[in-house]
């Protein structure tokens, strides 16, 4: 029981010094803001693979045959092929065999274009201010508010094209000559004492084409968003236990931004003009002692930051509700 009797002392302190005092008044409670709208826009240069055709020879072939038309080739690899004046016809060669692969580069840039909505932010509202006219039911203050909104985030990703390539394989003939090929005593024919006289290339078509991968780029962006205003309130006494009011504020909102994309990363704080309008109840549970809800628009002017070439836009002009309690002094 004694300790109950102590925990009410500062409720009677707090009732004396409203009884005392007259005319100021402050409110504190969450508020919501129905959204914030975020954009990002802009390229970033990724690398990308050349683009062209190569050839890549077959090592052993080469090891064996380095050079046909001076002499440098093994005969024992000598095969077949088709006579490339008379078609049906088959002419003996050896050759170097090779993989050919067409590649066709990506556009070797990301583009980010992107816009988000993002709804449910909440925060602290507070306001403090004074009656500075009082006619009977109506009483008009002027107030000064506070209001902070924490990490609110956002991010954007673009992707690059790698590009394509496709294959298809051949080989460099280098043929004898068409004479009557003499054969060895083995009965075979004696490619050893004989050179090549011409070059054949045969190449197939190209198979389907493979897509190489692509680059990823992401864009990140956080803030927090301060807000002072200053501006009247218009209150309409209703009943006893129930007031009315309007508010009407200009404001200046501080916004701490930090931008990331591509490696590349800014950080800054920002400050824009604004503006905002309330209406709202007050339930009054003592003459010092209320709680409010209230509904409002503001509109505040656009933060931007850039990084890698991308442009951040957020947008915090919206709806916002809030609700708390009210001391009067």
């Amino acid at each position: 029981m004694k300790t109950t009797k102590l925990g009410l002392v500062p409720v009677f302190l707090l009732a004396a010094v409203a009884a005392q005092a007259e005319g100021w008044h402050f409110s504190a409670g969450p508020a919501w803001r129905a959204r914030v709208k975020t954009e990002v826009r802009g390229s970033v240069a990724v690398p990308t693979v050349a683009d062209g055709t190569t050839r890549a020879y077959d090592a052993e072939d080469r090891r064996k045959n380095p050079d046909p038309m001076a002499g440098g080739y093994d005969p024992a690899t000598a095969v077949e092929v088709e006579d490339p004046a008379n078609p049906g016809q088959k002419l003996w060669a050896v050759g170097h065999s090779f993989t050919e692969t067409a590649t066709t580069a990506g556009d070797g840039v990301a583009r980010l274009d992107a816009a988000d909505a993002d709804s449910g932010t909440t925060g602290l509202k507070t306001r403090f201010g004074y009656d500075v006219w009082d006619w009977g039911p109506v009483v008009v203050a002027l107030d000064l508010r506070f209001a902070g909104y924490w990490n609110l985030r956002s991010s954007a990703f673009g992707f690059a094209d790698g590009g394509s390539q496709k294959t298809r394989t051949g080989a460099d003939w280098f043929i004898f000559g068409s004479g009557p090929y003499p054969d060895d005593p083995a009965g075979g024919h004696d490619f050893a004492h004989r050179r090549p006289t011409e070059q054949q290339t045969d190449i197939g078509a190209y198979g389907a084409s493979t897509s190489l991968p692509g680059h990823h780029v992401g864009a990140r962006l956080k803030a927090d968003l301060y807000q002072i205003g200053l501006g009247p309130t218009v209150s309409w006494r209703a009943c006893r236990w129930l007031d009315a009011y309007a508010v009407a504020a200009a404001l200046c909102n501080i916004a701490a931004l930090d931008f990331a994309c591509d490696g590349a990363s800014v950080s800054e704080t920002q400050c824009r003009l604004g503006f905002g309008a309330d209406v709202g109840l007050v339930a009054n549970v003592t003459d010092w002692l209320g709680l409010y809800g209230e509904v409002g628009y503001e509109w505040v002017d656009g933060f931007d930051a850039s990084a890698a070439g991308v442009r951040s836009t957020m947008d915090f002009s919206s709806l916002v509700v809030s609700a708390g309690v009210v001391l009067r002094f």
